[in-house]
């Protein structure tokens, strides 16, 4: 499975990491004052999404089978 993630800076200095992908019921982002902490951030909801649709019994994807391909 391969993600498309757009990396933004906010007004506020903050940087965000979104992509129009979803897994299970569960948009997938992230924050952080560092690109570093918002990709981190970023792969910490795909985790949460994988298990969130594993405890909804439904179909999730492995995370070694991801791959996010980020645009600035």
């Amino acid at each position: 499975m391969e993600l498309q993630a757009i990396i933004e800076k906010g007004k506020d200095g903050l940087y965000a990491v979104r992509s129009e992908a979803m897994i299970g019921k569960s948009y997938l982002g992230g924050f952080g004052e560092s690109v570093k902490e918002a990709k981190e951030d970023f792969l910490e909801s795909i985790l949460e999404a994988i298990e969130e649709s594993i405890a909804a019994g439904v179909h999730a994807p492995i995370l070694s089978e991801i791959k996010v391909r980020y645009k600035a």
